[in-house]
C-alpha cells in the first residue's frame, strides 16, 4: 500500500486499500445506484424530517458525472484572510456517481439542481457539498489555511440506507478517513490539518460494497485560518521631466505604467562572514550549491526559500556552526544522467548545526559527515520539526524524469559523527510516495556513536512511506537503521511511527548499547493498486550484527513496540514477519491483531492520527513556522 496518508502513484488518483469484505449480502441484487420503488416501512420516521426520495427505475444508463464544462463552475475567487466556506469556492476538477455534484444542496437525483436542504441526523444545514460515491471534489488553494473543518454522513433524504467512507487529501497525501458510515451511522464532525497544502481534494467511495443511495454531504465546510500573501507592492516610477518642445511639435503618446516587479530571486550566494540570512535563491547548476556556507563564524538561514538542480546548502569542510530554520527547499531535475537530486544539506566537518522547522521536497536530503565540535558542548547536532516530501535518490534521465538506476540518500544519515553529545533526530515528519520517490533508510547512523551519558537519540518522528523507484522490485531501505558500518553504539529509537516502509521499519544492524522502544511498526506490505512491496522484504523490526565483531547483545534491546508488519506474497496474502532478533534481547514487544491475519488498513490510518494528536499536545509544528 502507498504510505497513510500518502498516496501512490499520482494518475489515477490513490485511495486507501480497504479491508477485506467477507460479508455477502442477502438483500436482493441492486441494479441502480439509487434505484428502488420508495420509502421502506422502516423510514417513517425520517419522513418525519423530509420526504425519502423516490428515485427513478434504471435504464441501463450510466449516471455517473465528471465536470468537464467550465460554464458549470464558479468564477474564480480568492481566498480572503480568516474562515472561507469552501463549498462556495470553485473546484478545480469533480467527478460524482449519481449526477452532478451539488452545491449547499444534498446530491437530489440525476439533474442538475435536484438536491434538497443538507439534513444529517435532522440537522439542517445551508452550505455544503451533496455528492454520491464514487466521487471526488478538487479545490486549489490560493492560500496558507490551517483547517478544513466539516460535519459528514449520509443525508437523511435516503433513509437508513447507503454506505460510504469520507477521506480527505492534501497534495495526494491522504491525511483524514472516516471509515465506514452508514445511513443510520451518527455523523461526525472532522478537523483536518491542511497547513502547507496546495491542492484539496474530498473523496467518497462506496465502501466497497457497490453505491445504491450512497447520498453523501459534506456540510458546513469550512477553510480556517486562511492566510493571504501579500503582492509586492512597487512605487509608481517618477514620472519623466519634460523637454521644451516648440509649440507645433505633436503631443506626445501618454508613456504607459511600468509593470509590477516580478519577486526578486537571487542567483547563488556565497556566505563568507557570519550572520543572519534570508531570501530566495537559485542554482540551475547542478554543480553549484544554491548556498555555500564558507565561514567558521556562525551563519543563521532562516525565512528562505531554495531551489536548485545541485546542493541547495553546501556547508562542507569550513568547520561551520549552521543554524536553518523556517526555510523552503526545493530539489529540481537535474537533467543530468549522471547526477541525481542534490542535497538540502550536505555537511562534512562540521562544528554544530541546528536544522528546525523546515520543508524539503524532491531533494536528497540531509547528509552529515564528520563532526569536528567541542564534545563539551550541550548541543552538537540537532534536526527537528522538520517536514519531508518524496526524498529521490533516482539518476535524471537527462530529459525530466528518472532512470532506474539511484544512490542511496537518506532524509538524515550521520556518517563517522563519534562520541556526539546533545544529539537528536526529533519530531520530524517524512511523506514518501511510491513511484514518485526512492529512498534508502529514511534515517541512518553509520558508524557514527554517541556518549554513554547522552546516546544519539532518535525519537517521535513520523516516517510515512519508503519505497524502491519500482516498488515490487528487491530493496534494502526502510525506516530507521541503527548500528550500520561497525563500532557503532549509544543510539536509541523512542517512540517513532514507522509505516509502510517496504523491507523493514526498525532495525540494528550492529554494535552496541543500541535501544528500540515504545514505536509503533505497521505495514500492509502493498500499495493500493494491490502491487506487492519489495520482492525481499524482511522484519517489522529486527536485532542482528551483520558486522560479526564480537559485542554484549545484552546492551542491544528491543522493547514495548507495538508492531504488525505484513509480508503478502501470491499464495499467502496474510503473511506477517512482526520481528526478528538473533543478536540482542526482545521483550514485552506487542503484536498488533492476530499474527495470521493482514494488517488492517484503519490501524495505519489511526497510528498517523495518534502521533498528529501527540504532536500538537506537545506543542510541535511541524515545518516552517
Amino acid at each position: 500500500m502507498s504510505p497513510i496518508p500518502s498516496p501512490g502513484p499520482q494518475s489515477p488518483p490513490a485511495t486507501a486499500v480497504h479491508p477485506l469484505r467477507w460479508l455477502v449480502w442477502c438483500a436482493p441484487l441492486i441494479l441502480a445506484a439509487c434505484s428502488g420503488p420508495g420509502v421502506p416501512e422502516d423510514q417513517a420516521d425520517v419522513n418525519a424530517q423530509q420526504t425519502a426520495l423516490e428515485d427513478g427505475v434504471y435504464d441501463g444508463t450510466d449516471q455517473s458525472w465528471t465536470d468537464e464544462e467550465t460554464g458549470t463552475r464558479l468564477t474564480q475567487e480568492a481566498l480572503t484572510a480568516g474562515d472561507n466556506v469552501l463549498s462556495n469556492m470553485p473546484w478545480t476538477a469533480a467527478t460524482n456517481g449519481w449526477g452532478p455534484v451539488e452545491r449547499n444542496a444534498s446530491n437530489g437525483e440525476i439533474k442538475s439542481g435536484d438536491g434538497r436542504t443538507i439534513t444529517l441526523n435532522g440537522k439542517k444545514y445551508t452550505t455544503g457539498l451533496g455528492v454520491h460515491a464514487n466521487s471526488t471534489v478538487t479545490f486549489n488553494l490560493t492560500a496558507a489555511c490551517k483547517y478544513l473543518v466539516a460535519d459528514i454522513g449520509i443525508d437523511d433524504e435516503v433513509g437508513s440506507r447507503g454506505s460510504v467512507v469520507f477521506q480527505v487529501f492534501g497534495d495526494n497525501t491522504k491525511l483524514y478517513d472516516s471509515g465506514k458510515m452508514t445511513g443510520v451511522s451518527a455523523s461526525k464532525s472532522l478537523k483536518v490539518d491542511i497547513e502547507g497544502r496546495k491542492v484539496l481534494k474530498l473523496t467518497v467511495t462506496d465502501a466497497g460494497d457497490k453505491n445504491a443511495y450512497d447520498h453523501a454531504d459534506w456540510a458546513a465546510p469550512m477553510l480556517q485560518g486562511c492566510v493571504v500573501p501579500m503582492a509586492a507592492v512597487v512605487p509608481p516610477a517618477p514620472a519623466p521631466a519634460l523637454e521644451p518642445v516648440p509649440i507645433p511639435a505633436p503631443v506626445p503618446a501618454p508613456v504607459p505604467a511600468p509593470a509590477p516587479a516580478p519577486a526578486v530571486v537571487n542567483g547563488p550566494l556565497v556566505i563568507t562572514k557570519g550572520g543572519i540570512y534570508s531570501g530566495e535563491y537559485l542554482s540551475n547548476d547542478p554543480a553549484v550549491a544554491a548556498i555555500k556556507i564558507k565561514t567558521t563564524e556562525p551563519v543563521i538561514l532562516e525565512n528562505c526559500t531554495l531551489r536548485g538542480r545541485g546542493h541547495l546548502i553546501d556547508a562542507s569542510w569550513t568547520s561551520a556552526n549552521l543554524t536553518v530554520r523556517n526555510c523552503k527547499g526545493y530539489g529540481l531535475n537535474p537533467n543530468d544522467p549522471s547526477r541525481y537530486p542534490g542535497r538540502f544539506l550536505q555537511a562534512e566537518g562540521i562544528v554544530s548545526l541546528l536544522i528546525e522547522n523546515n520543508f524539503m521536497e524532491k531533494t536528497s536530503g540531509i547528509y552529515i559527515n564528520g563532526w569536528q565540535g567541542n564534545k563539551g558542548l550541550p548541543v552538537t547536532v540537532v534536526i527537528r520539526n522538520n517536514l519531508a516530501r518524496n526524498i529521490e535518490g533516482r539518476y535524471s534521465d537527462g530529459n525530466g524524469g528518472f532512470q532506474d538506476k539511484f544512490y542511496r540518500v537518506q532524509f538524515v544519515q550521520f556518517n563517522g559523527m563519534r562520541d556526539l553529545n546533545g544529539a537528536e533526530i526529533a519530531w520530524n515528519r517524512v511523506d514518501n510516495t511510491a513511484r514518485q520517490s526512492q529512498v534508502e533508510d529514511v534515517i541512518n547512523l553509520y558508524a557514527s556513536t554517541g556518549t554513554p551519558g547522552s546516546p544519539i537519540r532518535i525519537h517521535d518522528n513520523l516516517i510515512n512511506g519508503a519505497f524502491a523507484g519500482r516498488p515490487d522490485a528487491p530493496y534494502s531501505g526502510g525506516g530507521i537503521m541503527l548500528g550500520d558500518g561497525c563500532d557503532s553504539g549509544y543510539t536509541e529509537a523512542v517512540n517513532n511511527t514507522v509505516v509502510e516502509t517496504s523491507n523493514y521499519g526498525i532495525a540494528v544492524a550492529g554494535g552496541h548499547h543500541q535501544t528500540v522502544r515504545g514505536n509503533t511498526i505497521l505495514a500492509l506490505g502493498k500499495l493500493s493498486d494491490g502491487t506487492l512491496l519489495d520482492a525481499d522484504n524482511d522484519a517489522g523490526f529486527y536485532l542482528r550484527n551483520y558486522c560479526q565483531t564480537p559485542n554484549d547483545t545484552s546492551t542491544v534491546i528491543a522493547e514495548g513496540n507495538t508492531v504488525g508488519w505484513t509480508v503478502p506474497n501470491p499464495s499467502n496474502p496474510n503473511a506477517r514477519w512482526d520481528w526478528s532478533v538473533n543478536a540482542g534481547t526482545e521483550r514485552n514487544n506487542t503484536r498488533v491483531q492476530d499474527q495470521k491475519r493482514a494488517v488492517d488498513p484503519q490501524v495505519l490510518v489511526q497510528a498517523i492520527a495518534a502521533w498528529e494528536g501527540r504532536a500538537k499536545a506537545a506543542g510541535m509544528v511541524t515545518g516552517p513556522r
